[in-house]
């Protein structure tokens, strides 16, 4: 009797530690989904506002107002545009 008792004990602590690990593991993909969605929104915001200025600018431009100026930041691709 007192072997059965350990052994239920045991697979109650072993459920217990599962269910542990199972809240934690889904705690960590939840976290890195979400540091995930801020990056992109993060990234896109970065990527997406400077097209936007200078689809304003071009758009300045096609109406015939050859003073607009585009702002330059940086050294990569859009502002090389």
């Amino acid at each position: 009797k007192h072997v059965n008792e350990q052994a239920e004990q045991s697979t109650i602590r072993s459920h217990q530690q599962n269910e542990r690990v199972q809240n934690n593991a889904m705690l960590t993909v939840l976290a890195v989904f979400a540091f995930s969605l801020i990056g992109a929104w993060f990234l896109s915001g970065m990527i997406v506002t400077p097209i936007q200025k200078l689809q304003e600018v071009m758009r300045q431009l096609a109406m015939g107002n050859l003073s607009v100026r585009a702002d330059v930041d940086g050294d990569n691709e859009i502002s090389k545009l």
